[in-house]
C-alpha cells in the first residue's frame, strides 16, 4: 500500500490515518519561507499593524503559516496583537463570520494576511459589504494564488504554490514506490512565489 500526500496534510494526521509507512512520501511547499516573504512585502509597504486569519492549526499549513507570521512580526519589533488574530480555519463561511467580528470591534488593522485565498476571498466580501475599500482602507494577501485570485477587483497579492510540480513530483514518486520493494520514507518541499497585484497599497503616513 502506498500514498502519497499534498502540503496540507501532515505527520501527525498521516499516522493518525494509520498508513503504510513503509512506502510514504510527503510534499510540502516552503509555507514558512511563502509566508515570511507575504510579511516582509507589507512591512515594506509601511505596514506595522498587521491581522491574520489563521487556517487550521491541527495542519501543517496552518502550523507553519502562523508560526511564521508571528516569528516576523516579532522580528521586526511588531506587535502581535490578538484581536487582529482571527480563526479562519481555512473556511470561507468561517473567515467571513470573523471578518464581520473584527469590523464591529471598530479598529482594523492596516494589512491583513490570510492562510489561503478562499478566506481573503471572503474577507473581501465581508469588508466589501461595509464598505471598506481593499486596498485603500486594509491591504490584503491570500496564499495559494488559486485561478480566482487573478480574476477578483482588486486582483488578489498571493503567494503562489508550484501545484503542477508537485502533482508531477507525486507522481513520480509513486511510480518509484512501484519499482521498489524496499521501505521508503521521503519528503520533498518546494518554494512558494509572492505574487503581487492589486489588493495592496502603501500603508497610510
Amino acid at each position: 500500500m502506498l500514498h502519497s500526500y499534498l502540503s496540507t496534510d501532515d505527520v501527525s494526521e498521516i499516522i493518525t490515518e494509520r498508513l503504510n509507512k513503509n512506502h510514504l512520501a510527503i510534499i510540502n511547499s516552503m509555507d514558512y519561507e511563502g509566508t515570511v516573504e507575504a510579511i516582509e512585502y507589507l512591512i515594506g509597504l509601511g505596514h506595522q499593524e498587521i491581522g491574520i486569519l489563521k487556517g487550521r492549526m491541527s495542519t501543517y499549513s496552518g502550523r507553519e503559516r502562523y508560526a511564521a507570521f508571528e516569528s516576523t512580526l516579532l522580528n521586526h519589533g511588531l506587535p502581535l496583537r490578538q484581536d487582529y488574530v482571527l480563526e479562519g480555519e481555512f473556511l470561507k463561511e468561517t473567515a467571513y463570520v470573523e471578518t464581520e467580528k473584527l469590523i464591529k470591534r471598530g479598529k482594523l488593522p492596516t494589512a491583513l494576511f490570510c492562510s489561503n485565498d478562499d478566506m481573503a476571498i471572503a474577507a473581501m466580501e465581508a469588508f466589501a459589504n461595509h464598505g471598506i475599500q481593499v486596498p485603500n482602507d486594509i491591504s490584503i494577501i491570500g496564499f495559494d494564488d488559486t485561478q480566482l485570485a487573478s480574476m477578483l477587483s482588486p486582483k488578489l497579492t498571493s503567494v503562489r504554490l508550484p501545484i503542477d510540480d508537485m502533482a508531477k513530483s507525486a507522481v513520480e514518486k509513486v511510480i518509484g514506490f512501484c519499482n521498489n520493494e524496499e521501505a521508503i520514507f521521503s519528503t520533498v518541499s518546494f518554494p512558494t512565489r509572492l505574487v503581487i497585484r492589486e489588493s495592496c497599497k502603501p500603508a497610510a503616513k
